[in-house]
């Protein structure tokens, strides 16, 4: 903590580097940890406890909040969100048992809250496994259904010209169905998918956004046709395919915000902290865009998208029915959800600056011997082992997330093989935390190469 004035603030307050955790559960005046519970746990406890004056769908912003789901422990987590399910009101019970659903973990909610009743929607790239939440075309993609039981699927997939409905099953005895589709990336193409279980939409919708090259693109999940989303939200992607760089950023209403505001979506791709590409669009209910450009190597990319919502005109001003205020979009850093914070019901300006989603990209050298054509094989070898070295070093300010990142790369590059990637995968799988290990053994299996006995026993059931 540092004094400033009075006011005693960390010292890293207003940074966005990921080391202060925001609360978005408003005050906690009174609030104690329990007696013998971890850090862990009462730092997720105390993010997600109801705070003075705060409403229902604050609470359910800071459930959905994915960087407090990727910040901490698993099992805390899943502990606070079952305690959820049991003492919140519905609506935030019910956010909280959909959560627990995307974390793999059984529901324990309390009669009448609805929420053992909400159909979920995941999906995995099976030819790909560690290429999510990317994909490449042709790759097959599982979507699984999990909701009620003996219930006809449907889904509803909507591109830039059309729209189609068609009945893909019938959910089990159990409200489980999994489909399987290869999934072909025409260029420049937005598709979405929304699920449904008989009357019922299921969440969250599903967007297979592809660069103009074609070869690929992005897998991104969206929250949609539940009390949770009344307002709707913005998000941000960005990947990599060979020498290219892609971007899909959107700003999505649902139909109550769509009929008292327009939308304007702004981004700006910046490489090495300089911009390259700024893109600018307006819409009713959706404002989107994908954009693709060269990717130079070892330069840095960076996705910034600001959304607006855009009042109309009243007598002097301008009409803000569902008073939205600065920081109205509460979440993670590469998608937010809108939720009313109290702003004033009639604005100076027609545009309100909802907020901003940022990601970034780190791209690599594709060919590591592509200044060094005439090295013999002994050189290459040696120049191999080096680039790996530094590329899958840990240090301290490369967290799992990176870590993860970068065997995904190494893995799926053509011009990472040989037997020097096995020996840093083994490597990592033997000595590194669980989720790096994890990740080091399915790029193992990926590279078609039997895990070998000397590798601990963890990584082995990984």
């Amino acid at each position: 903590m540092t004094r400033d004035g009075r006011p005693l603030h960390t010292i890293e307050d207003g940074y966005e580097n990921g080391s202060v955790v925001n609360v978005l559960t408003g005050k906690h005046l009174n609030w104690k940890r329990e007696a013998g519970t971890s850090i862990n746990q009462a730092v997720t406890d105390l993010s997600l406890a109801r705070g003075t004056g705060v409403t229902d769908e604050q609470m359910v912003a800071a459930v959905e909040k994915q960087g407090l789901l990727g910040r901490f422990e698993k099992q805390p987590m899943v502990n606070t969100l079952q305690r959820l399910t049991k003492e919140e009101t519905p609506l935030v019970a019910d956010a909280a048992c959909h959560e627990l659903q995307l974390l793999g973990s059984p529901c324990q909610d309390a009669p009448g809250t609805g929420a053992q009743t909400r159909a979920s929607v995941t999906v995995r790239n099976l030819t790909h496994p560690s290429l999510f939440p990317q994909f490449k075309s042709g790759d097959r993609i599982e979507t699984f259904i999990n909701g009620a039981p003996r219930q006809e699927v449907f889904v509803s997939t909507v591109t830039a010209n059309k729209m189609g409905t068609r009945r893909v099953g019938v959910t089990d005895s159990g409200g489980r169905l999994a489909l399987t589709e290869a999934k072909y990336a025409a260029p420049g193409e937005i598709s979405t998918e929304v699920w449904s279980l008989g009357n019922s939409e299921a969440s969250p919708a599903v967007s297979f956004s592809t660069g103009t090259s074609g070869s690929g693109g992005a897998i991104v999940t969206k929250p949609v046709g539940n009390t949770r989303d009344k307002y709707g939200m913005g998000l941000s992607a960005i990947w990599e395919a060979p020498g290219r760089v892609s971007t899909y950023s959107a700003t999505e209403f649902t139909h109550l915000t769509a009929l008292q505001y327009d939308i304007e979506s702004a981004s700006t791709l910046n490489q090495d902290g300089k911009p390259i590409k700024q893109q600018k669009t307006k819409g009713f209910a959706s404002a989107s865009e994908v954009s693709e450009g060269p990717a130079v190597d070892m330069n840095d990319y960076r996705l910034n998208t600001d959304h607006y919502a855009i009042a109309f005109w009243g007598s002097r001003d301008f009409d803000n029915p569902l008073n939205f205020a600065d920081r109205a979009c509460f979440g993670g850093r590469s998608t937010c959800q809108l939720v009313p914070v109290g702003g004033p019901p009639r604005v100076p300006h027609a545009e309100i600056h909802l907020a901003s989603t940022t990601v970034d990209q780190s791209s690599m050298p594709w060919d590591p011997f592509a200044m060094f054509p005439d090295l013999s094989q002994s050189d290459k070898a040696d120049v191999m082992n080096s680039v790996l070295d530094t590329v899958l070093l840990r240090t301290k300010d490369r967290d799992d997330e990176y870590m993860i990142k970068m065997i995904r790369y190494v893995s799926h590059q053509s011009s990472f093989s040989g037997e020097a990637v096995v020996r840093k995968m083994q490597e990592l799988a033997e000595h590194e935390t669980p989720p790096v290990r994890a990740a080091a053994c399915v790029a193992l299996k990926d590279l078609q190469h039997p895990y070998g006995k000397s590798v601990g026993d963890g990584a082995q059931k990984k």
